[in-house]
């Protein structure tokens, strides 16, 4: 409390003898004139005259207690002084009898001390800030988004959208929800900024450029993403990939391109819930079809929204671009694992396929998920999990897989790609590579029955959708009893 009282009354001494340094004694004792004879040649009233000083000492109150640096805050005060010793010399010239030069010095002292007030202490002290703000536009021409700031004025200098520096965590999250995630952040080295500074040091904001006298720093989102295709994109080949914000409440998706028998497959590519969730569809239909996240049962079935991708194919073997084939089917069955349900493919692969597999029906209200196993040229396995703590059977669903020869194929105006990782994941979160960039995922275990969630290490394939940062990842092994899936975060390198 010491020190904020010393710093204070620092403040507020610095500004008026700043002022009597930069303006010189002439100013001064306009000044104490002023106080002496100005009430009297102004002809003020008590009340107005003390409201008139009144709003001075405030003023001046109010800067020196926003300041943490005295040499930053003190400039404001400066052109309302001025403008009460330009009220000192009127009183003094009206003493003397040249009332006509009082007027024409008291008009002269104020439209300087305007411009002053103008120019001065909104641009000289915040000189950093505008540089940094047209450095920003120098190096990002195009971006037109939401920039993390201390002050406005260096995104306006930059013709970006400011967005405070007090947005936290939790709005920072809304943004990327809705795609509209900052793509800079501009923060001033005072104490103020220290939380979002540690928040950008956690999730590996880079660092582009520094602006020691401030000292301003100017960071990047390593996670901003632009899509170059707008989604949903519906290829020669009849397959449609497309992206859908989905949350617990059921939402009807309408597909563009012209299917009979549609096949679908979703997956999330986000993790911004606390808790682990599972994509149902329901309502598959030849345009159309239902699509909500789902929670375990021991957890309380709300869920925020999360980026979801979806690819349909159409029913059958398609040939694709390059020699490789795409098998889209269904069945039906009420296995649970450990029982599986064997397939033999339709199609001729000459390597082990890619397999994704979906529930795609919501005859159980229970939660429930796929996993697939065996995969082979020939055929695959595959079986439905629920919660390790539900031992009651499950009703007959329906259940989709689009099975995908590796290879880069072409869709449209993009490319796309269909590989099985080299390396397995586990619980951990690990980073892949793939032609695209680099995606992060992890095995999510199902906590019902205990609170363990070590998992060895098991095989994933992916199909990674280049120009619209999207991509589609599952388990291909299944190397235990426990209820897992594989949670996808993000796709990395794809950035502008």
């Amino acid at each position: 409390m010491k020190e904020f009282g010393s710093q204070f009354w620092c403040s507020f001494l610095f500004g008026s003898i700043e002022m009597a340094q930069a303006f010189g004694a002439v100013m001064c004792l306009s000044l104490v004139y002023f106080l002496v004879r100005g009430r009297r040649r102004l002809q003020a009233g008590g009340a107005d005259f003390f409201l008139f000083l009144g709003a001075l000492l405030a003023y001046h109150t109010v800067i020196s207690l926003g300041a943490e640096r005295i040499d930053r805050y003190y400039r404001p005060i400066m052109p309302l002084l001025c403008v009460f010793a330009a009220a000192g010399l009127f009183s003094l010239l009206k003493d003397v009898g040249k009332r006509w030069a009082g007027v024409a010095l008291v008009i002269f002292v104020v439209l300087v001390y305007l411009a002053f007030s103008l120019r001065h202490p909104i641009r000289a002290h915040r000189r950093e800030q505008v540089q940094a703000g047209r450095w920003l536009a120098d190096h990002d021409p195009q971006y037109r988004g939401y920039v993390v700031s201390s002050y406005s004025q260096t995104v306006l200098y930059s013709n970006m959208q400011f967005l405070h520096s007090d947005v936290g965590r939790e709005g920072l999250q809304r943004l990327a929800d809705a795609w509209c995630a900052p793509k800079y952040a501009l923060l001033d080295g005072h104490r103020e900024c220290r939380t979002i500074a540690r928040f950008l040091s956690e999730n590996h904001w880079r660092l582009l450029r520094t602006f020691p006298e401030r000292p301003i720093r100017v960071y990047r989102n390593p996670r901003w993403v632009r899509r170059t295709v707008r989604l949903p994109v519906v290829s020669s080949a009849g397959l449609e990939v497309g992206m859908v914000l989905a949350d617990h409440q059921w939402q009807r998706v309408e597909l563009q391109g012209s299917f009979s028998d549609p096949v679908i497959v979703a997956g999330l590519m986000s993790s911004l819930g606390a808790e682990p969730v599972l994509v149902r569809l329901r309502s598959v239909e030849p345009q159309r079809f239902e699509v909500r996240l789902q929670e375990w049962d021991h957890q309380d079935g709300s869920h925020q929204r999360e980026i979801l991708y979806y690819l349909v194919a159409e029913r059958g073997i398609t040939p694709l671009p390059g020699g490789g084939v795409l098998e889209a089917d269904r069945l039906k069955g009420s296995s649970c694992f450990p029982d599986w349900i064997h397939r033999r493919f339709g199609a001729e692969f000459r390597r082990v396929p890619v397999v994704l597999s979906q529930v795609m029906s919501f005859n159980g209200a229970e939660p429930v998920l796929t996993r697939q196993g065996r995969i082979s040229p020939a055929g695959f396995s595959v079986t439905m999990q629920h919660a390790e703590a539900r031992k009651s059977p499950h009703p007959e669903e329906v259940i989709g897989y689009i099975a995908v020869e590796p290879g880069t194929y072409e869709m449209g105006p993009w490319q796309w790609e269909a590989r099985v990782s080299w390396e397995p994941v586990a619980h951990v979160e690990g980073s892949f590579p793939t032609r695209f960039g680099a995606i992060r995922v992890r095995v999510e275990e199902e906590c019902s029955a205990d609170v363990e969630t070590w998992h060895k290490g098991e095989r994933f394939g992916y199909l990674a959708f280049g120009s619209a940062v999207a991509y589609l990842a599952q388990l291909q092994t299944c190397m235990g009893p426990d209820t897992a899936r594989l949670a996808s975060l993000a796709l990395e390198g794809a950035c502008q």
